[in-house]
């Protein structure tokens, strides 16, 4: 497989979210050049090449130079951050190939100061400063910012600057530039359960966001299909729950991940789902999980469309909330953000009602509702969450379900964006991600709803504070690392099925049928290269 190649088509379904508004104050033309792997000449910056279009930009017609002998990075404080971003940069930047004549005069210059007025911060955080200014100059440029948050992002957006011309091997128009995010979570959720996405993948992914300025990767590293999350405490959920040996995330590998985005700005919220979404946990800890009474008399018996023989963890043994105490535990110390993600989401109830224990446990308890039994799951798990100091984000399900949800908690909203200003009424601080499903894109003009999908349009001026950000989604159910993101007229879900029925002579009389003398299969290449036919195709 071509990596660059499917790399590539990542990025471009990366940044199309970047497209969402959530740092933009207004709406910018689609971006016509890609940041790192154009071949030919740079275009001449205009008002599509830096990504998100900044706050505020003043640019001149004068023109200055860098060659990659001469040119610096300079820093006022010493941070790693700094040190390694400059490595990054100056490769991102003096990427061409060409001869370049070792001229220098009064245009060419010679570095770039990075002054950060606050010291060199460790990992990045939800409320982060990451405004910052850039004035580019004759001689030496200045980039200034409260924290090395800021100073990244402004070394993104002064690299985007450069262009190459024939006249010039590096130039950039003397410019001024003050920015700042509108939404403090700008994220990307990967899933790593449905498939498994290497230690490649990821980082390339991580790679991307900083190119875009997103900061926050929701990793959804486990759900039914597997748990490659390999523990500290319970190494037996990996071993049992992971598609196969080489098919998990060893802490070496969960450290370099948090390590690749830390160095780069960008948090690693994980998702570790519950109740339900929790089959692969059941693997080597089939005691956390309900058993289901298909028929309502024999233990451990599917009722197939409606619930398995075993799932959703149990909400009325203690050993449940035993594990979670000293699971979560593991999972605050390998996790250096302040959140971690609970899930909560499609907490099915057909197979707690379906159990004659949880039922007899309801009527002891006098819980009139199957809602009381989820929000006494609820309020066990926000308590074992808040005792570890620990901040929780949960989607919106709970909710829905009629289930009360710690204050203190950011909702995500995913099913649909008219349920944003549901939520937002009732205080919560939220994040939307409803509208921006990647996997569920059917290739063709989906780009433009995902640009018009504003946020604040659903609610009024004086809520907007509660919204902190949004989130891209890209499920794997049908996504995997060497798969396209872009497929020519199928959204990636249930096409295949219409495909299956479609019946040449049920359109026809009998007496028509030696008329048709065959069918094609059609894949147009609007959104199809080498890096996805193959896998499209058969």
């Amino acid at each position: 497989m071509d990596c660059q190649g499917g790399f590539k088509r990542l990025f471009k379904t990366l940044a199309l979210f970047y497209l969402f508004c959530l740092q933009l104050t207004s709406q910018v033309p689609f971006p016509r050049e890609m940041h790192k792997w154009l071949l030919g000449e740079r275009l001449a910056p205009s008002d599509t090449s830096v990504w998100p279009q900044p706050q505020s930009w003043q640019q001149m017609d004068a023109v200055t130079s860098l060659h990659p002998k001469h040119f610096k990075f300079k820093a006022n404080i010493k941070c790693d951050i700094l040190e390694k971003a400059f490595l990054r940069y100056k490769k991102l930047i003096f990427f061409h190939k060409q001869d370049i004549v070792d001229v220098i005069n009064e245009t060419v210059m010679t570095a770039l100061n990075v002054n950060v007025n606050g010291s060199c911060e460790s990992y990045p955080y939800f409320d982060m400063d990451e405004s910052y200014t850039v004035n580019v100059m004759n001689r030496q440029s200045l980039i200034r910012s409260n924290t090395v948050w800021g100073a990244l992002r402004g070394l993104e957006t002064f690299s985007q600057l450069i262009y190459v011309s024939k006249q010039r091997p590096y130039a950039v128009n003397l410019t001024v530039i003050g920015d700042f995010p509108r939404f403090k979570h700008r994220g990307v959720l990967i899933d790593s359960a449905r498939h498994f996405q290497t230690m490649k993948t990821l980082k390339q992914v991580l790679d991307a966001m900083s190119y875009n300025k997103f900061n926050v990767l929701h990793w959804h590293i486990v759900d039914d299909q597997s748990f490659p999350y390999q523990s500290i405490r319970f190494p037996e959920l990996s071993e049992k729950g992971a598609y196969s040996p080489d098919k998990v995330y060893r802490q070496a590998d969960v450290a370099g991940i948090i390590e690749h985005a830390r160095l780069r700005g960008i948090r690693v919220i994980p998702e570790f789902d519950t109740p339900g979404h929790t089959v692969s946990w059941g693997k080597s800890h089939p005691e956390l999980l309900t058993p289901c009474y298909g028929d309502g008399t024999m233990k451990e018996s599917a009722m197939y469309g409606v619930h398995t023989k075993r799932q959703i963890f149990n909400p009325i043994l203690n050993v449940t909330y035993t594990f979670l105490q000293r699971f979560f535990s593991e999972i605050v110390t390998v996790f250096p953000d302040e959140f971690v993600h609970l899930g909560m989401d499609e907490a099915y109830p057909a197979c707690w009602l379906s159990n004659p224990r949880i039922i007899k446990f309801m009527r002891k308890n006098n819980l009139d509702d199957i809602k009381d039994v989820q929000q006494m799951y609820a309020n066990k798990l926000m308590k074992i969450i808040t005792s570890l100091k620990t901040k929780f984000i949960v989607w919106q399900d709970p909710l829905d379900d009629g289930v009360k949800v710690s204050k203190d908690a950011i909702i995500e909203v995913w099913k649909s964006i008219n349920n944003l200003a549901e939520v937002v009424n009732m205080g919560y601080n939220t994040i939307l991600s409803a509208g921006w499903y990647l996997d569920l894109m059917s290739g063709n003009d989906d780009w433009q709803e995902f640009y018009m999908n504003e946020p604040f349009s659903y609610i009024r001026r004086s809520q907007q504070h509660l919204i902190v950000g949004g989130e891209a989604c890209l499920w794997a159910e049908y996504i995997e690392e060497t798969a396209g993101w872009y497929l020519d007229l199928m959204s990636g879900n249930d096409d295949w099925q219409e495909f299956y029925m479609n019946e040449p002579f049920s359109y026809i009389r009998r007496s028509q049928q030696h008329l048709i003398v065959g069918g094609e299969a059609c894949l147009w290449a609007e959104y199809i290269d080498e890096t996805n036919l193959q896998q499209r195709l058969w």
